[in-house]
């Protein structure tokens, strides 16, 4: 090769280089006034608006912010150019155009995606002050198509609009800007380039150095941030981690992720404080079968159900009359806790008696290799009808794998229903497509599954049976029939919406709403209440009537639940109607959803059975120091909680934010009391730290889940 063509060689690969330089620094300068003008926009405080942070340190997170996004998009830049200089070599005409057509086509789906995720982390942190992470790219990898059943049943104009505008902008960054930009004039282009490279590396120069400056300053520095108390420093942490903008979170928590080990801490679980694992055989040989009561057992989960929705639990109006009505002939517990505020976590508890901390991570039931014993498996040995009636699609979360032991005679939820799922009336028949693929989403109308519970009822009604039932009416957005007497009113939602966002001066409106829907499915309850006393059953059945968790209307600054484990989102009614077997009336004791199971053992006149973490409310005294435990693992939270002698202790892992309230003298946990009583914050941080480890290290070592039961942690 002569030396002229070596010289143009580099030219024309100089001017290459040059124009996808420009492409790309025009394209990341749109791409920061795009996020600024989200950051503006936002409903939740971001690094802009924190007041506690200074100007230097905000200045900082957006040097790091803007250089994940130069690191996000140089890929695409890359990818871009590379596509075109190979396309741009082919030498038939035809086969060009196609390979062009391939690389735009392919370039477009790329960024549509990319933008996608963009969009819907900024939605995502309206509702609940969060971008998406790690957990919520699994969240929606296994939750997909109900994810996007329940944003059109919420808001199907709103999906739409979102959709349209991944793609245009999309389109912008594959086709329009690009062409613009490679059409800049020669000494443009140079100016573009270098004026970029020297902000990048002005950005990635200035980041660190800030980082470093303020590390550790007002460490012990304590600061009031929305809901959060945190030191200045780990504020800072925090708003890096957690609010710098979608990519920087995504990008934050791949790079924990990778770091991140298998918390060990001290090894505070051993071997001897475990029950031995036994066969059901063994376990019913120690059953006294002329000692057991054949009674039925009705176990109902309302969705949403806070506790303070009926009068025997502080509610100022009548929302569920049939159900206070019932309330009257039922042991009633005022401090009842789910074990979560989401209802993949939440729902097996009253029925497997285990606490649902299994992993770091959201556990989706995957491999469910350690030992559960459900209460309908041991009513089964021992002759029971068996069933479950859910609302609900059960492959939520993976639920249906937890449940679907081998001991159940009828398992009717949204999947295995033949008729047309739940269809709302602005519904695109969308739900029965997704039904007709196989794919998780929709529900069943409540009066269907409570339908087919009662004629299940009617057909097995000479032999004790076990029933669950599951309700999904009361979940947002709280939709009811159009024929049903709506009891509150303004009801009827005039505004966009979608699950955790809507305007917080529509809440009294929501209110109504939540409560409508409650009404319609407490009618409901009464049919099947009715229906066991038309069958003079009632006298010999079991009814625990409870919340799979609550609800929240911005009391602490988020709605709906799957956050926070605030009272109004953990806090549920428990009632135990037990004909001749308890008392009725109200029982001050603290109790929990895996108190269920041994409970309907202990009342049926069985043993208790090792597999079972929770504790009989009726045949022996609760011990008084006894701890409740709650988790959340979610997109929007990730917490731990003890309530202890009404004290109630939380702390956030990916923050590392703690909360300390006295819900015996402020139930509404309005003053965070970690910085007024240490040495109680600390006694509590060390008791949950310990049931964190125990129960961690038992789900992560064979040597304990394949011969040994669950940890006590009384």
């Amino acid at each position: 090769m002569s030396f002229g063509r070596v010289l143009h060689s580099l030219a024309a690969s100089s001017r290459w280089s040059n124009r996808y330089l420009t492409i790309f620094f025009g394209l990341w300068g749109i791409l920061l006034v795009l996020d600024s003008v989200q950051h503006a926009l936002a409903e939740h405080v971001t690094f802009w608006a924190e007041p506690h942070i200074e100007l230097a340190f905000r200045l900082a997170l957006a040097a790091y912010a803007w250089l994940l996004l130069a690191v996000c998009l140089a890929p695409f830049v890359g990818l871009h150019g590379l596509t075109a200089w190979m396309a741009a070599r082919l030498r038939s005409r035809p086969v060009r155009m196609a390979a062009h057509a391939l690389r735009h086509t392919t370039l477009t789906i790329f960024a549509f995606l990319a933008f996608a995720f963009y969009f819907a982390s900024w939605r995502v942190f309206s509702g609940g002050a969060r971008f998406i992470g790690e957990e919520g790219v699994r969240f929606l990898a296994y939750n997909q198509m109900t994810l996007v059943r329940s944003a059109q049943d919420q808001s199907e104009g709103l999906m739409i609009v979102e959709i349209i505008k991944a793609l245009v902008v999309a389109a912008l960054f594959c086709f329009a800007l690009p062409w613009a930009l490679a059409r800049v004039p020669a000494r443009a282009r140079s100016l573009v380039a270098r004026a970029g490279a020297c902000v990048l590396l002005a950005l990635a120069v200035y980041f660190p150095i800030a980082f470093w400056a303020y590390a550790g300053r007002g460490a012990g520095e304590a600061v009031e941030s929305g809901r959060y108390q945190l030191t200045m420093d780990s504020l800072r942490r925090f708003h890096r981690a957690e609010k710098s903008g979608p990519f920087a979170k995504l990008v934050g928590d791949g790079l924990r992720m990778l770091a991140r080990r298998r918390e060990a801490g001290r090894h505070v679980l051993r071997a001897s404080e475990l029950e031995p694992l036994i066969g059901l055989d063994a376990y019913l040989k120690g059953v006294d079968r002329s000692a057991l009561r054949g009674y039925n057992v009705v176990l109902v989960l309302v969705e949403s159900l806070r506790a303070d929705r009926l009068r025997a639990l502080g509610a100022t109006r009548s929302v569920m009359p049939r159900v206070d009505a019932l309330a009257e002939r039922c042991r009633v517990f005022a401090h009842a806790y789910s074990q979560s505020t989401h209802s993949d976590y939440a729902d097996p508890c009253s029925m497997s008696g285990a606490y649902p901390l299994r992993d770091d991570n959201h556990h989706y039931y995957d491999e469910l290799r350690y030992p559960r014993v459900l209460v309908y498996d041991i009513l089964k040995a021992l002759g029971y009808r068996t069933a479950i009636f859910s609302s609900q699609d059960e492959r939520w979360g993976n639920l249906n794998r937890f449940f679907t032991t081998g001991s159940l005679d009828v398992y009717f939820h949204a999947a295995t229903f033949d008729g047309d799922l739940l269809v709302f009336e602005e519904d695109t028949d969308f739900v029965n497509f997704c039904k007709e693929q196989k794919t998780k989403a929709g529900n069943v109308d409540d009066p269907f599954t409570f339908d087919a519970a009662i004629r299940w009822i009617e057909r097995v009604s000479e032999k004790p049976f076990f029933l669950y039932i599951k309700p999904q009416r009361s979940h947002f957005p709280y939709k009811i029939p159009a024929g049903f007497p709506r009891a509150f009113e303004p009801s009827e939602p005039d505004f966009s919406m979608y699950f955790g966002h809507y305007p917080r001066d529509k809440t009294e409106l929501m209110k109504n709403a939540y409560d409508n829907s409650l009404r319609y499915v407490d009618h409901l309850l009464g049919r099947l209440v009715d229906r066991l006393e038309a069958l003079r059953l009632a006298d010999r059945t079991i009814i625990v009537l409870s919340g799979d968790h609550g609800q929240a209307f911005f009391e602490h600054g988020h709605a709906v639940h799957a956050n926070l484990p605030n009272e109004e989102v953990v806090r549920v009614p428990l009632l135990v109607c037990a004909p001749g077997l308890v008392d009725p009336g109200p029982d001050e004791r603290w109790c929990q959803h895996v108190d269920i199971a041994p409970t309907l053992l202990e009342l049926l006149g069985l043993p208790p059975h090792p597999a079972h973490q929770g504790r009989a409310l009726f045949g022996r005294e609760l011990p008084r120091e006894r701890g409740l435990y709650l988790t959340v693992q979610t997109a929007l939270a990730h917490t731990d909680t003890i309530i202890r002698s009404s004290l109630k202790y939380t702390r956030e892992y990916d923050t590392g934010a703690e909360w300390l309230f006295d819900l015996g003298s402020d139930p509404g946990e309005t003053h965070n009391l970690l910085g007024a009583r240490p040495d109680d914050a600390a006694r509590l941080r060390a008791q949950l730290a310990a049931y964190r480890q125990k129960q961690l290290q038992y789900h992560a070592d064979p040597a304990f889940y394949t011969n040994y039961y669950p940890p006590d942690h009384e």
